[in-house]
């Protein structure tokens, strides 16, 4: 919102008006493109961790065709998986072995 006064009552000058029109026509513009910039950069920080999802998916996959029946190996492997620094530290799964089983470290 934008307050305009005067000093002394009376219209405002059309010149007045045409600046305070453009003043408020450029905050417009200057609000959306940072709504878009921080879009773009949103989008650009998931495209830059992609390929580190996949490799992290991709592993415990791996360990996950090659252990038919041990499982201890593949909970290993979602462990790691889950400790490393590939997620943001608001996503980053905090998970140990606790009898063989996952657990919340929050369980312990």
């Amino acid at each position: 919102m934008i307050g305009v006064g005067r000093a002394e009552p009376g219209p405002f000058a059309n010149k007045q008006v045409e600046l305070l029109q453009t003043f408020a026509d450029q905050a417009v513009i200057t609000i959306e493109n940072t709504r878009l910039f921080e879009a773009k950069q949103a989008s650009k920080r998931e495209l830059e961790e992609s390929p580190e999802y996949q490799t992290a998916t991709s592993a415990v996959l791996n360990v996950i065709s090659r252990s038919k029946r041990d499982v201890q190996p593949v909970i290993d492997a979602i462990v790691k998986s889950a400790a490393t620094p590939v997620l943001r530290p608001s996503q980053r799964a905090k998970a140990a072995k606790l009898s063989g089983r996952l657990a919340p470290l929050g369980t312990m």
